[in-house]
């Protein structure tokens, strides 16, 4: 039974075979020996292999040829060393003014050239792998790097029979939450995923609270399920019901913030009875939405670039009627415009201003500098600045 050969054994079969035309033919060819010295130094990386090559010739006819190629892994940078050498004097088949009379010589010198690339091309591929393989081991047999989660706040979901799904829900917690027993107002906001805006309003919320500048609140993230279904209300203009499958859905979601959210939340925190909303863009719009039609709903309420298109603008139009109508405890709302959406809020704005004792207060600010795209994180530091400055001395 033939013994298995290894791969050493292998790699120098190979090139043996390669060279075999540079040790046989005429008297003008060389004898070439291929000599594989593979072995492990003990200053190199624990078990990373060393290879090197050299090809030793007797000169005929001034013809000399020597080539060295090692290829070496330094134990502290780990980076592949190629060092390869060769005489000026190897004749080129392409060299200028050749005499005929030189050309088998030449052909035979070339050939011995040829091959010996050809096996060092080879065994380069072949070293890198070893290598490679070898790096590999060294990784694997490394003890795993011990690591934990790192914690923002609290997830749970909810099974909401009004919405006929469960729903994800975030929430972060303000140091003053965790380290006294003080009840805090809570600060709902759609588009409140781990993908979505909850993880920069968290941040938010964090510095604003830590350096004074806003007074603690719990921060409700609603995680998106289908967006423009639950975010936006019915409209008459085809083109908007093209958006998504599903529009239209703001009465539901909000009934589900109403009757099922919002006392889940008073259920697991130590709450007070303030409350306040922020969205943009169609979570904005759902903000304007739910302060025309349930103002009862939330305290204060915060709209960045609101999609009032919605609808043909109705919702501009509706807003001077039913907040007229409105009798109860004074609210707020908070409107920032971008450049990309600057006529739409700044008529909202003006006619909420404009309302006779409609008990609500508007803040407005427009931010030409900042686009669509841009304009939630800095609008979002301005309104919680804003709206919820401590009462009283720092």
């Amino acid at each position: 039974m033939a013994s298995r050969r290894t791969g050493a054994q292998l790699l120098r079969e190979d090139c043996d075979e390669l060279c075999a035309g540079a040790a046989s033919g005429s008297a003008t060819h060389q004898r070439a020996r291929i000599r594989f010295d593979l072995t492990v130094h003990e200053q190199r990386l624990r078990g990373m292999p060393c290879l090197a090559i050299r090809q030793e010739e007797e000169p005929l006819d001034e013809l000399a040829h020597t080539a060295l190629l090692d290829l070496d892994v330094q134990r502290h940078d780990r980076r592949y060393h190629t060092l390869a050498t060769h005489s000026n004097r190897i004749p080129s088949i392409m060299r200028e003014n050749a005499d005929v009379t030189t050309m088998p010589r030449q052909r035979a010198a070339d050939s011995v050239a040829y091959q010996l690339a050809l096996a060092a091309t080879i065994t380069i591929v072949l070293c890198v792998s070893l290598a490679s393989a070898a790096l590999a081991q060294t990784r694997a047999a490394s003890p795993p790097r011990q690591s934990a989660p790192l914690v923002v706040g609290e997830t749970f979901t909810i099974g909401s029979a009004v919405l006929g799904e469960t729903r994800r829900i975030n929430v972060y917690l303000p140091p003053a939450y965790i380290d006294s027993a003080r009840r805090l107002p809570v600060l709902y906001m759609p588009d409140g995923g781990l993908r979505e805006d909850f993880l920069h309003v968290a941040g938010l919320v964090q510095v604003l609270v830590g350096n004074g500048s806003m007074r603690p609140f719990i921060l409700v993230g609603i995680e998106n399920t289908e967006r423009r279904r639950d975010l936006t209300g019915p409209t008459r203009n085809p083109k908007d019901s093209a958006i998504a499958v599903h529009v239209g859905g703001s009465a539901a979601f909000r009934k589900f913030i109403r009757t099922e959210l919002m006392p889940e939340i008073r259920a697991r925190y130590a709450t007070t009875g303030e409350t306040a909303i922020m969205g943009e863009s169609l979570a904005g719009l759902f903000v304007v939405e739910t302060l025309v039609q349930e103002p009862g709903l939330f305290d204060s309420y915060i709209a960045f670039d609101p999609s009032l298109w919605w609808d043909d603008e109705r919702l501009v139009s509706d807003a001077a009627v039913q907040l007229a109508r409105r009798d109860g405890p004074r609210k707020t709302i908070f409107l920032a415009s971008s450049s990309d959406a600057m006529t739409l809020t700044q008529r909202l704005a003006s006619t909420i201003r404009h309302l006779p004792n409609a008990g609500v207060e508007c803040v407005y600010q427009p931010m030409p500098e900042e686009t669509h795209a841009t304009i939630y994180h800095p609008a979002a530091l301005l309104a919680l600045r804003t709206l919820f400055r401590p009462v009283g001395p720092r």
